[in-house]
């Protein structure tokens, strides 16, 4: 079984300085707003940046899942044939990444044309010097997503996630230092060596086993062909997640934006900005737990373990569900208010909240799916299956663009983000099931009580939750920005805190568990108390 408490301490690390990461960006943007604001400088800097950044979020969702567990596997069997691996593709992705480097540089003009068409000519001679000076980040990058992929395989995430801090660090300090917008594109590319650094010094520091360069202390035809398997099977498994990764990077946007835009004027920004709250609140934990699952899941593979996998899996379905579900309900109940709060100022009007509040609705309703899929797709890789989940996601993706013209003429706007949710739904459901036909021991069957517990839970807080919310008309727009802060707090202490109770009445072993551990602490800290005044009283 799982060490909990490692995943647990792991996770918590990681998703610490992933809100750091996260508060970077923040800082950079509100940077550019002033600086800036919506100027032709902060448009050329953005499309230069988005190029190497674009390349590299592909790369790292293509090289981790299909090196991670194959690294894992032929390093239990030969720790000298892993690291072997380790180079062969570094090796690889060296030149493929150099000529693409060398390739962007040369190419800017053509590639800036193709980003951005409505540049004017001062624009784009702007972004093209920029592409020129960020470009050279996609090698530092791309060869980082390797590094990351040996050091989560050792289960080692607090260097990789400051190697991301520091990266995203790099335009920050540039731009003080050098100002202007080619201090922040000069800033990526530093930051992007920074991050390949502190990883690679990890990696360097770690005492590796084996010899230097395999069989006879050279780099020869006896190295390759003990490790051409493996190689070729973290091709195989890569292949697919391109695929998938195209069709969830660039055509599903696409297309759901193609369907938003015939709602008219705005139609298309209101559906960013809600798909863009439901997407900040299901990154940051479910995407640290994730990184954290792969490695300890592919060690259970490797190690022959299906029953401690399929408890794994079946706990995290558990815990996961258990966090996202009130969350979800809290969107959907009071996503008029939390609309108001992030984005109603300026040119963002009341206008534009009542447009944002329908694809919110059903994009909460997709919260907690969204947030199972990303940690059920680890036990598939860390079994190197590329294929089961990209099967999965092309018939959702079919399902979601059949789903959108009914949906959204009885719907409009929210008829795109309730497709989302059913086709994403039925996609971990889909994730489930066919687990449990490749790992018989675990059976979905077995979550059935724990779901019927759960949905009473949601009843009590989804009832709550309505009638707290229908005290917000009333308060109408009396209410400014502490206001709605406080109103929002209290809908969550009050939702949480209902479903919390919900769920220890019902019995449900996780809270129960929890309110065990906050009891014990509360008892620690009233001894502790009660000592210190007795000390203070015999003083």
């Amino acid at each position: 079984m799982i060490d909990v408490r490692k995943v647990i301490q792991a996770t918590t690390v990681v998703t610490l300085l992933t809100l750091v990461v996260k508060g970077l960006g923040l800082v950079e943007k509100l940077l550019l707003a002033y600086f800036f604001g919506t100027g032709i400088q902060v448009d050329a800097y953005l499309v230069a940046y988005s190029l190497p950044f674009s390349a590299f979020i592909v790369l790292r969702d293509v090289v981790e899942p299909a090196f991670l567990p194959t690294f894992v596997r032929v390093r239990r069997e030969s720790a000298e044939e892993g690291w072997l691996l380790f180079r062969v593709v570094g090796v690889a992705l060296l030149f493929l990444l150099g000529a693409a480097t060398i390739a962007g540089a040369l190419a800017a003009g053509p590639l800036i044309s193709m980003a951005a068409p409505g540049f004017g000519e001062e624009q784009r001679s702007l972004a093209i010097r920029l592409t020129r000076l960020a470009v050279p980040a996609l090698l530092a990058l791309g060869l980082s997503t390797l590094t990351t992929a040996v050091l989560h395989a050792q289960k080692r995430f607090a260097r990789p996630a400051l190697g991301e801090a520091c990266f995203r660090a790099g335009p920050l300090l540039l731009f003080l230092a050098v100002g202007g917008v080619q201090g922040l594109a000069l800033g990526v590319a530093a930051g992007a060596l920074a991050k390949l650094a502190i990883e690679g010094l990890g990696l360097v520091r770690r005492r590796r086993q084996g010899a230097k360069y395999g069989e006879g202390g050279r780099w020869g035809e006896p190295v390759l062909a003990r490790v051409a398997a493996p190689a070729r099977t973290v091709g195989r498994l890569a292949l697919p997640l391109l695929l998938a990764l195209t069709l969830s990077l660039f055509v599903g946007p696409l297309v759901e934006n193609a369907f938003a835009s015939r709602a008219g004027v705005g139609g298309v920004s209101a559906l960013a900005y809600a798909r863009k709250i439901a997407e900040t609140l299901t990154t940051i934990l479910p995407y640290a737990l994730a990184m954290v699952l792969l490695p300890f899941s592919a060690e259970m593979v490797a190690g022959q373990d299906p029953q401690a996998l399929s408890r794994t899996l079946a706990a995290v379905v558990r815990v996961v569900t258990l966090t996202f579900l009130p969350i979800s309900l809290g969107v959907m109940a009071l996503r008029e208010p939390l609309i108001r709060l992030l984005f109603e100022r300026g040119a963002f009007t009341a206008a534009s909240t009542q447009l944002t509040v329908g694809p919110l609705l059903f994009y909460g309703l997709a919260l907690l799916p969204f947030a199972l899929e990303v940690v059920v797709i680890q036990f598939f890789f860390a079994r190197q299956d590329t294929l089961t989940p990209v099967a999965t996601d092309l018939v959702a993706f079919a399902l979601n663009v059949a789903l959108i013209p009914p949906l959204m003429g009885a719907l409009g706007l929210g008829g795109i983000a309730l497709a989302a949710a059913v086709a994403k739904a039925a996609k971990v459901l889909a994730l489930l099931f066919l687990f449990g036909r490749r790992v018989p021991q675990f059976r979905l069957s077995s979550l059935g009580p724990f779901a019927g517990r759960l949905a009473l839970a949601s009843l009590v807080c989804g009832a709550a939750l309505l009638a707290y919310a229908s005290l917000y008309p009333g308060l109408g727009e009396s209410l400014g920005w502490i206001g709605l802060l406080a109103y929002l707090a209290g809908g969550g202490l009050l939702g949480g805190g209902l479903f919390a109770l919900a769920a220890h009445l019902l019995r449900i072993g996780e809270v129960r568990l929890l309110w065990s551990g906050a009891c014990r602490l509360w008892q620690r800290w009233a001894r502790s108390v009660c000592r210190r005044d007795k000390l203070i009283k015999e003083k």
